[in-house]
């Protein structure tokens, strides 16, 4: 379904061949305009360069080919459910997911498509403001996982950059990978039910198991 890559590149200045970056992480839009991910992945004090660096952009890409740069955008941070909301000021996309607020239950068929950290494939130029992307090759970059919900739980989450308390958890059955961050889980019926967040072990790139929060602890959270 339509889970975008989240794609940052820091340099120090124009036409400089010295650029840092990749995939940071994915999300997915809920309207037309909003768009969410996980807030360890994008906020207000990671909207800096690289170290090093002076400059950085960032853009957001799906596998169909869309390319969107996020400039100056409104932007609503959430750490107590790890999202943060990305505005746009007008519609942008038409590939919207659609929410499935009923609580899954325990062997319920699941999946998830993330991006791993890496530099995809990027056609693009410099101009006199900075760089623009005209494409985005995903394909070789894909961070997939399908299998069933295996838990279902109240409970916190406080691992490096991730702090949930009290939250409805979606655990799956399945492993995954960083980068995941960020994207919708789906049912089987291609309906979001849940944020990817988390995964064990924290400090590993490879996940034993991964977790969600649930998408009513994020509507409820964003709609106050």
């Amino acid at each position: 379904m339509h889970s975008f890559a989240i794609i940052k590149l820091s340099y120090n200045k124009i036409r400089d061949n010295d650029i840092e970056g990749g995939i940071c992480g994915t999300g997915f839009f809920i309207d037309e305009k909003t768009f969410l991910t996980a807030h360890h992945v994008f906020n207000s004090s990671q909207n800096i360069p690289n170290k090093g660096y002076t400059n950085c952009q960032y853009w957001i890409a799906s596998r169909t080919g869309e390319v969107f740069e996020i400039i100056n955008p409104k932007i609503e941070c959430h750490p107590n459910i790890d999202t943060t909301i990305i505005r746009f000021p007008t519609n942008i996309t038409k590939n919207v997911i659609e929410m499935f607020k009923t609580l899954p239950s325990q062997n319920d068929k699941i999946y998830n498509h993330g991006y791993l950290p890496e530099m995809p494939k990027i056609d693009a130029n410099w101009t006199s403001n900075g760089l623009i992307i005209k494409s985005i090759n995903l394909n070789t970059v894909h961070s997939d996982g399908k299998g069933t919900v295996q838990i279902i739980k109240k409970g916190s989450v406080n691992e490096n950059d991730v702090n949930l308390t009290n939250k409805t958890l979606i655990i799956t059955s399945y492993p995954g990978k960083v980068g995941m961050s960020g994207g919708a889980l789906f049912n089987k019926d291609n309906k979001v039910i849940g944020l990817m967040s988390f995964g064990y072990p924290p400090d590993n790139p490879d996940k034993n198991y991964i977790g969600a929060v649930w998408i009513n602890e994020i509507l409820k959270e964003i709609k106050k």
